[in-house]
């Protein structure tokens, strides 16, 4: 497996990106390493032992854990994946994806379009037929006016 990342030692301000997850690890444990030096820097070499005591114990269940660490790691990105697949096909209404076809389900917008098409097509068709009925008229009477 291959990661990509980015790590920061916030007090340092030192970062890595990295590809490697070993390569985090040794960034992580240099400045542990470097922290625990520092903050023992005047201390007797009792403190200075108590110290690295301390910090290899980290390590070592940082060590034990590291097969469950990466494991869960994986699971969490494989998870997010998932998720972000689902959300980019509902933003995009792809409908094959829900087993659909695009014409079983319109949508609202479709449905109101279509119903004002109607309406519309029926005020034209009553204008039409209203035009229509005044041009009959209108030639009724020009006869009418023509016979007289």
């Amino acid at each position: 497996m291959q990661w990509r990342g980015h790590i920061e030692h916030v007090q340092s301000h030192a970062e890595l990106s990295f590809t490697d997850f070993a390569d985090a690890i040794a960034f992580i444990q240099k400045h542990t390493a470097q922290v625990t030096m520092d903050s023992v820097a005047g201390e007797d070499s009792g403190m200075k032992a108590k110290a690295m005591r301390e910090s290899l114990g980290m390590w070592q269940k940082f060590a034990s854990n590291y097969s469950n660490i990466v494991m869960e790691a994986w699971e969490n990105t494989a998870r997010q994946n998932d998720r972000n697949l689902q959300m980019l096909m509902n933003a995009w209404r792809l409908p094959f994806a829900r087993g659909e076809s695009a014409a079983e389900k319109p949508s609202p917008e479709t449905d109101a379009l279509k119903a004002k098409i109607a309406e519309l097509e029926k005020e034209l068709a009553a204008q039409k037929t209203k035009s229509n009925q005044s041009k009959i008229s209108l030639a009724k009477t020009q006869r009418r006016k023509a016979k007289a």
